[in-house]
């Protein structure tokens, strides 16, 4: 809070009790005393202040926002007010106008290192990686003995797959500040992302050790214990991707309880489908299970799902994301279930296939294999840049004999086709794909797809096709770490990298087995 209380101002007393109010947390008490001071003195700085400080601690964002743009035209060259717009216009979600806002607070006050910091950290969210990394650098300097530019600096090299830069940022965070949690849990990331698997479960537990609630260590042991194939211990702690601050578990919001697994006679259960669509597709192989405890079984999902999943075995109706029907008894997130049912490697269900096709899309009529393709996943994956590959790395493929080639790439990575040697040996289907009933005709028109890591595998997966599957040199937690083939498909064989970004090797691999299969 502002203390502009001096003597002489009219407004001095009804501030004194304004922030006496404030002190003591009678935040309405508090709006009502610096608004009596607003009336005496509409320029009075700290009323200004603190009224919208109050405002966004009542949760008004909208009137806070209002309080501190009355204030600017009072004194235009107060940094904190810029600054505390930012902060208030970042925690409303209003991301470039926060940035704004900073900006202009450090045009007027370089040194305002947090504000700094904050700048930096908000830049990376925004996809300016360069500006960002010279507001956090700056901020590093202005916050001695603070890890938290460092940490910073340490993702943004993790963002463009800069390894060494993020461990030498991460390492310089933790010589600044030993004891950051987040720190931590940015080094285990880093360990993970240069395959010293040791060291990021060290790092995970020592940041939890530090604050054992810290929901993204958690989550991110969790997944590593999964990768590593401590399912039970992975399971217990990836419950934790929706806690924390700002966090919710998809399906809260109805005002339901979570279910528990017990039998819900009579009753409806809420299968909320959560992350990307390759997560449903591979979860909703659990619905039978929840259909065996409960009369009804709703499954929500996106629209592009929607008419493939409504015929999904246990599935009794689909609901569009936030329109689940008013009489469900209780809800839960579909990744949740695995660990809910004590899966293990050995008891994964319906790993044979559970989904069907509409009838299969008509190919042409021909002697050599159908194979479909695809090379991309979508950009804003969080992973992409490592499990999606490009199509010239599988131009080694297309001088195989005896097969004709299948494009099921959709998104901004379909225009690659085009601009490919040999394209004319790809047809092209990913153009005519509306929705992932339109998909999974196509694939029961296959006689294998070649993919990564992609929703169309875990598609192709769960229709029972035969899939081959490149996965990088640290997959996502479902492949685990080694092995050609997955418990949660059986019709799956994994081509996986040896070294980190080269995909020579897998594709070597799979165009000397396409040519067994092909007969050449």
């Amino acid at each position: 809070m502002n203390d502009d209380n001096g003597p002489g101002n009219p407004a001095a007393e009804a501030f004194k009790a304004a922030a006496a109010e404030h002190k003591a947390g009678r935040l309405e008490a508090a709006v009502r005393e610096y608004r009596r001071a607003l009336a005496r003195d509409p320029a009075h700085l700290g009323a200004l202040n603190n009224l919208a400080a109050a405002l966004a601690d009542l949760g008004r964002g909208a009137e806070a926002a209002d309080a501190y743009a009355a204030a600017l035209p009072h004194h235009p060259s107060v940094a904190a007010i810029h600054a505390n717009l930012g902060n208030l216009s970042r925690q409303l979600g209003e991301f470039p106008d926060a940035a704004g806002h900073y900006e202009r607070a450090l045009a007027l006050d370089p040194a305002m290192a947090e504000v700094r910091y904050a700048l930096g950290v908000l830049l990376r969210r925004l996809g300016r990686p360069d500006p960002a990394r010279e507001h956090l650098a700056r901020a590093a300097a202005g916050l001695p003995g603070d890890a938290r530019p460092g940490t910073a600096l340490a993702l943004l090299a993790l963002d463009g797959g800069d390894t060494a830069t993020a461990e030498a940022r991460i390492s310089e965070a933790l010589e600044a500040d030993a004891g950051d949690a987040d720190a931590w849990n940015v080094l285990g990331v880093t360990a993970k992302a240069t395959t010293d698997l040791d060291t990021a479960a060290q790092a995970f537990d020592r940041a939890l050790a530090i604050q054992p609630d810290h929901a993204e260590a958690r989550t991110n042991r969790g997944s590593l214990r999964l990768l590593g194939g401590d399912w039970a211990g992975g399971w217990a702690d990836y419950r934790w991707r929706w806690r924390g601050a700002g966090r919710a578990a998809p399906g809260a919001g109805y005002g339901r309880p979570l279910w528990d697994g017990a039998e819900v006679p009579g009753g409806t259960v809420l299968l909320v489908g959560e992350q990307g669509f390759g997560d449903t597709l591979q979860f909703v192989r659990y619905a039978p299970m929840v259909k065996a405890r409960a009369a009804r079984v709703v499954l929500e999902c996106r629209p592009e799902l929607a008419s493939l999943l409504a015929g999904a075995p246990g599935v009794d109706a689909i609901a569009a994301p936030g329109s689940a029907p008013p009489d469900i008894d209780a809800y839960r997130p579909l990744l949740d279930l695995p660990g809910l049912f004590g899966t293990g490697p050995e008891s994964v269900p319906a790993a044979a296939g559970y989904l069907s096709a509409p009838a299969p899309r008509p190919l042409d009529a021909a002697p050599d294999a159908a194979v479909g393709l695809v090379w991309a996943g979508s950009p804003g994956h969080e992973n992409d840049r490592n499990r999606s590959i490009g199509l010239r790395a599988l131009a080694p493929l297309l001088g195989v004999p005896g097969v004709r080639f299948f494009s099921l790439q959709t998104g901004p990575a379909a225009d690659q086709l085009a601009a490919l040697d040999g394209a004319g040996r790809v047809t092209d289907l990913g153009r005519g794909l509306g929705d992932f009933a339109d998909t999974a005709a196509s694939l029961a028109g296959l006689d294998l797809v070649i993919s990564v890591d992609t929703a169309t595998a875990h598609l192709a997966g769960a229709m029972g096709r035969p899939t081959w599957l490149l996965v990088p040199k640290v997959p996502d937690w479902r492949w685990g770490l080694g092995g050609g083939t997955t418990p949660w498909y059986q019709s799956l064989t994994l081509f996986r990298q040896t070294d980190a970004g080269d995909w020579r090797g897998p594709v070597a691999a799979l165009a000397e087995a396409l040519r067994k299969l092909a007969g050449g």
